[in-house]
């Protein structure tokens, strides 16, 4: 099953297979199989790279679908290939200002925090602030908790210069760095 849904997320990377699997209200399939693969660190890591792939410009489909709680629940597992994955999925969530309140309701910015000051992996820190920052620039409320952290200024800083990128269904976002 692991290597069938890899290969889903593999497929996911055109964005004419996205586009297809949007067309075909796709992603509630995809999100039932990350709820139904706890404790199975590696096929949950391909529900969450194949949930990634599609969110890109697809990300109202995985969240309606109800794409959020397993993908945060992800962020907690303590696997770094799972928590990797499942980051590259809400990042691409996080690149817009419609979902930010979704993300916070959803409990997101506890399990960003935990990641953010882990110190046994900096590109899952790196992840995690990319999203902390993104969140931030939607809510101001946000922006005031997480001010003070190096990490999510210098980040901030940083995304600050990057364009807007247009979504397919044609909302325009700030890309999240």
């Amino acid at each position: 099953m692991q290597q069938i849904v890899r290969c889903i997320a593999n497929l996911l990377v055109r964005a004419d297979c996205r586009q297809a699997l949007a067309a075909r209200n796709g992603a509630p399939v995809i999100v039932a199989s990350a709820a139904a693969t706890p404790g199975n660190d590696g096929l949950s890591a391909a529900v969450a790279r194949s949930l990634a792939n599609f969110s890109f410009d697809h990300a109202a489909q995985v969240v309606h679908a109800g794409g959020l709680p397993p993908l945060i629940a992800m962020l907690s597992s303590g696997s770094n290939q799972l928590e990797y994955e499942a980051l590259g999925a809400v990042l691409n969530i996080s690149a817009t200002t419609m979902h930010t309140e979704a993300l916070i309701e959803h409990g997101v910015l506890g399990p960003l925090t935990a990641i953010q000051n882990r110190d046994d992996n900096t590109t899952l820190q790196e992840q995690a602030v990319l999203i902390l920052v993104n969140i931030a620039h939607h809510d101001a409320t946000v922006m005031d908790s997480y001010a003070g952290l190096p990490n999510v200024e210098s980040a901030s800083a940083s995304a600050a210069g990057f364009p807007a990128r247009e979504l397919a269904d044609g909302a325009e976002v700030e890309p999240s760095a």
